[in-house]
């Protein structure tokens, strides 16, 4: 009765399926041409389809990078509702899965808002497919740029100076070098892939994406992303542990990074914070100093397997 098929994601698989484009949220459409929604060209899209009588009720779009396929991350599944309680969803992901491992997927994430109304539904598709229990992973808080008065960051760094070795400068002026160094440290581990400053590269804004330079030599950053026409999320913040003052460092560069967006057309933020893999410390500092005057917080868990 029903069917699962795996899709042909390449440029001229777009136009082929335009059926599925209405189960998959606007941003995600490229996905069905193979367009990684991290951007990432090193990146393979896996789309896995459920058919009733031919026609699409559900997919699951899932991406991984080619060099090497080691981890397999999830971005989106959807039944149409009167197909669901039939165990589609479940059929869908492990057959994600198994497209995945056969190219050498071997840790499967996914990533969702615990506050939407179909999060329970993820979760009980990850216990039946053998998942690990959700944790929370990320917070995102979302405001407009020029009502989100944090008193944190209006007040207390916009007297304060970076000392004389340290300077800011706009992301854009990133030279080859400063590049190849950055990279060279990131496959070395020197900093969480979280919090990369070439994770979403082609979609960085450059009008308030900012770095730090100690001594000639980048130290740290704060990375924007645009993912709409009007709103900025403030995605990888990062400053060297050696450094001493870390986090009025960090919230230095924030601070600078907001002030340039007020300069712009840019009406709204959303700024990310990793819950783990980060100092217990600096959480609790945003939740109690940051999240209060948001207009909106959501709570991101992340789901995983290993296989």
């Amino acid at each position: 009765m029903y069917e699962i098929t795996r899709l042909p994601c390449n440029p001229h698989a777009k136009d082929l399926l335009p059926d599925y484009q209405l189960l998959v949220p606007e941003s995600l459409h490229e996905a069905l041409s193979g367009l990684s929604p991290d951007h990432n060209s090193r990146s393979i899209v896996i789309a896995i389809g459920a058919l009733f009588m031919g026609t699409p009720v559900g997919v699951v779009l899932a991406s991984y990078s080619k060099y090497p396929c080691l981890e397999v991350c999830f971005h989106h599944i959807f039944v149409q509702p009167e197909h669901r309680n039939k165990k589609i969803g479940s059929r869908l992901f492990q057959a994600c899965q198994q497209e995945a491992y056969k190219e050498g997927g071997r840790l499967f994430l996914c990533l969702y808002p615990k506050e939407e109304p179909y999060s329970f539904i993820l979760e009980k598709i990850f216990s039946k497919c053998g998942w690990e229990s959700p944790r929370p992973f990320l917070l995102r808080c979302h405001g407009n740029i020029h009502t989100m008065n944090i008193p944190l960051i209006t007040d207390s760094t916009n007297s304060w100076n970076f000392p004389a070795e340290m300077k800011e400068f706009l992301w854009k002026d990133l030279t080859a070098e400063m590049r190849r160094q950055l990279l060279f440290q990131e496959k070395n581990h020197a900093f969480s892939q979280f919090v990369s400053p070439f994770n979403n590269e082609k979609k960085i804004e450059f009008s308030n994406s900012i770095g730090l330079l100690y001594r000639g030599s980048v130290a740290g950053w704060m990375i924007t992303h645009r993912i709409k026409p009007d709103t900025i999320r403030y995605s990888a913040l990062h400053v060297d542990p050696a450094l001493r003052h870390r986090k009025l460092l960090g919230l230095k560069l924030i601070t600078d990074a907001v002030d340039l967006q007020k300069k712009g057309p840019f009406e709204w933020a959303e700024l990310e914070v990793p819950i783990v893999n980060v100092p217990k410390a600096w959480v609790n500092f945003v939740k109690q100093r940051i999240v209060p005057y948001v207009e909106k917080v959501t709570t991101l868990y992340q789901a995983w397997k290993g296989m």
